[in-house]
């Protein structure tokens, strides 16, 4: 079997058409990935720039669980800039719970905000909580 194999191979007609069909083989594989790239890139800077911390794999993976990657973003670059992750274990996986959980995550984000503006005591737990009820 091995030898037809490499007696296929070695035909002089046959090796430039595998040639071409490896290399379509490739070239659409990196159109996949420089799709993947292009629609996650915007994101991604944008949590670069910030210091929100989330990282590119990560983007894609929400995406797999079936959570809005630009809507956990916003949330936590909200968090990042109003200083709330500093006080508060305001994770990415936390927020993504609380999306998955049916609840609205710039809503808790912007509560804890204006609760830190009025010096009322409102953990990340108990605004997630109040927001599911």
């Amino acid at each position: 079997m091995l030898n037809r194999l490499l007696l296929f191979a070695a035909n002089d007609e046959i090796a430039p058409m595998i040639t071409w069909i490896i290399s379509g083989i490739v070239f659409f594989a990196f159109l996949i990935f420089l799709a993947v790239f292009a629609q996650f890139f915007g994101l991604w800077i944008q949590c670069k720039m910030t210091g929100a911390k989330i990282s590119f794999p990560n983007l894609v993976m929400m995406s797999l669980r079936k959570v809005n990657p630009g809507i956990i973003v916003r949330s936590k670059i909200m968090a990042v800039q109003a200083g709330l992750t500093k006080e508060y274990a305001i994770t990415t996986r936390a927020l993504e719970a609380h999306y998955l959980a049916g609840g609205h995550v710039m809503n808790v984000i912007n509560a804890i905000i204006a609760a830190q503006r009025a010096d009322i005591d409102l953990d990340v737990d108990r605004a997630m909580a109040i927001d599911l009820a």
